[in-house]
């Protein structure tokens, strides 16, 4: 089967690039990771590898164009394939409509799992914002998905109806792979289904085929976490990580997963609520006040820069650069209510623990900005003045964030 290149998304704000010169002829053979065309965007200029290894069998866009993000530029495959399959929708469309008479069915544009970054091969659809039979327009958020390094919003590339969901909300879909039909109502849906190898990997039956003249209002699959093989592995994303790691959850056994084969992803993290441990044990605490004015600012400027960084994910990152000069609280679970007004939060000790770390709320006090740090500790394993030189320690790096980035 014919694997179709597109113009891959270098940047959170990049919406087109230009081919500047194709690596490859067609008839040339590529290896997957070997340079395949260079582009250009208005900020850099860089070599993009091809994701497949094959025959490069048709350039769809020559040297010089500027493509739209995720539009088909070439198609690479077996030698003597036919490409007219493998055509760009937008193609098929173009012809479509052209031939077919008035009032006839036309085709539909097909939605892919566009690239967001070098390294990306797959993308877990996390959220549809769009029902089966919704108006979509151009520019408009269609669908949440998250990778291995972040959770994004993707827009959509075309103005019309959204007639079939191709795959559903937890479902990990390969970069390029169609996952929607957009079009007009009575545009034929026919022959768009998920891959025969994504069936078998869930064992699932395929989603139900929508007719195009009477749309269900709301097609979009049941999310439901499937069942883990008790002391089964487990699989999470880096970004449920850090909110567990937030809410100072170390068991991920307990959260159910809704990503493929169970995978844990942030919205499951965000829905898990832990039970209430009853045990408590007697335990030392020591509380500091940290003016974490600078703290927001660098959050603000990682955020406009385009990280998806927020305040409890900057604690996280202090904490674990303060333990490195104080092994005991190496991977100490933290319970944070930083976006909330409370000014302290005091949880006891859990009887798994051997230290806590806890923050309140931010709250202005004239021109400061402060938080309350707090540490619950076993004082026969751990030394008070261990505790007491680790807060500051965070204290300090939160009060200068900068300090990380010689750490």
């Amino acid at each position: 089967m014919a694997n179709i290149v597109i113009m891959p998304k270098q940047g959170l704000q990049m919406t087109e690039g230009l081919i500047t010169k194709w690596l490859k002829n067609v008839g040339d053979t590529v290896k997957e990771g070997e340079p395949l065309f260079e582009m250009e965007t208005d900020k850099l200029t860089i070599t993009i590898d091809s994701s497949f290894t094959g025959t490069l069998l048709k350039i769809i866009r020559g040297e010089g164009e500027e493509v739209p993000i995720t539009e088909p530029i070439a198609i690479i495959g077996e030698p003597g394939e036919d490409v007219s399959s493998a055509a760009p929708a937008q193609e098929k469309a173009e012809e479509a409509k052209s031939d077919a008479p008035a009032g006839g069915e036309g085709q539909p544009n097909v939605v892919i799992m566009p690239k967001q970054g070098l390294q990306m091969t797959e993308g877990l659809i996390t959220k549809w914002l769009k029902n089966v039979g919704d108006t979509v327009k151009e520019g408009e958020p269609l669908f949440e998905m998250e990778t291995d390094k972040l959770t994004i919003t993707i827009d959509s590339s075309f103005t019309g109806t959204l007639l079939k969901i191709i795959r559903g909300e937890g479902e990990e879909v390969p970069i390029t792979e169609p996952i929607a039909l957009i079009g007009n109502p009575g545009d034929s849906t026919s022959g768009f289904t998920a891959p025969a190898s994504a069936e078998e990997k869930k064992e699932e039956a395929p989603a139900p085929s929508v007719p195009a003249t009477l749309p269900a209002k709301d097609m979009r699959p049941a999310v439901s976490a499937p069942a883990r093989a008790p002391g089964g592995r487990i699989f999470i994303t880096p970004r449920a990580k850090m909110r567990c790691a937030e809410r100072g959850i170390t068991d991920y056994s307990k959260i159910p997963g809704t990503g493929g084969d169970g995978l844990i992803i942030e919205r499951d993290v965000l829905a898990y609520r832990e039970p209430e441990k009853v045990t408590v044990r007697a335990s030392d605490r020591i509380t500091v006040r940290a003016d974490v004015g600078a703290a927001e600012r660098y959050v603000k400027s990682a955020a406009e820069g385009g990280l998806d960084f927020d305040f409890g994910a900057l604690i996280a990152k202090a904490s674990a650069s303060a333990a490195k000069k104080y092994p005991d609280f190496d991977g100490i679970a933290i319970k944070t209510l930083c976006n909330t007004d409370v000014e302290g939060y005091f949880p006891a000790l859990p009887a798994d623990s051997d230290a806590l770390l806890s923050t309140g709320g931010i709250y202005s006090d004239g021109d400061r900005r402060l938080t309350v740090l707090s540490v619950v500790f076993d004082g026969e394993k751990v030394e008070a003045a261990d505790a007491a030189a680790f807060l500051s320690r965070l204290k300090s790096l939160l009060e200068n964030p900068l300090l990380m980035m010689a750490i």
